[in-house]
């Protein structure tokens, strides 16, 4: 049987800190797409979903290749730590960074639907004006052989 000395654990706790550090930055990945968008929440639950699914594959493929396939309770242990320790300092941060980016978006999608708003008035307007024309530039003949 296979034995894990205490250097490899040590490097394997090491490790699964970092792994749940990137699981948290993965976590904010799927956080900021909710910040930024509006979703549906059938799409929060797909998403919800398919973050635990690509964690638990994560570390799966973690505990195959450090510890041989098992699951060990410091694995579990410093995997949580790692997670924890990632959201109490530099989530915070990055969150604080993509708040002002929110507030770009939002400013921008309002200034593209102005515009947007403003170029269909004035669309709307020529149209109006064409059709005024047209009308009063039209032959009186066809009106008069309505009459008839």
């Amino acid at each position: 049987m296979w034995e894990i000395n205490s250097y490899s654990q040590y490097l394997c706790f090491l490790y699964s800190v970092l792994m749940g550090g990137a699981i948290g930055l993965l976590y904010d990945f799927f956080k900021i797409d909710r910040i930024i968008f509006k979703r549906s929440r059938w799409f929060i639950i797909f998403a919800d979903i398919l973050f635990w699914v690509i964690s638990a594959f994560i570390f799966y493929s973690f505990a195959v290749v450090f510890s041989n396939g098992q699951v060990r309770g410091y694995l579990l242990f410093s995997s949580l730590l790692g997670f924890i320790i990632y959201k109490l300092t530099l989530s915070k941060l990055i969150i604080l960074i993509i708040s002002p980016i929110k507030k770009a978006s939002t400013f921008i999608k309002k200034l593209y639907l102005t515009l947007l708003d403003k170029i269909n008035h004035f669309f709307n307007l020529i149209l109006q004006k064409l059709k005024f024309i047209i009308k009063k530039l039209s032959p009186k003949k066809f009106d008069e052989e309505k009459d008839t």
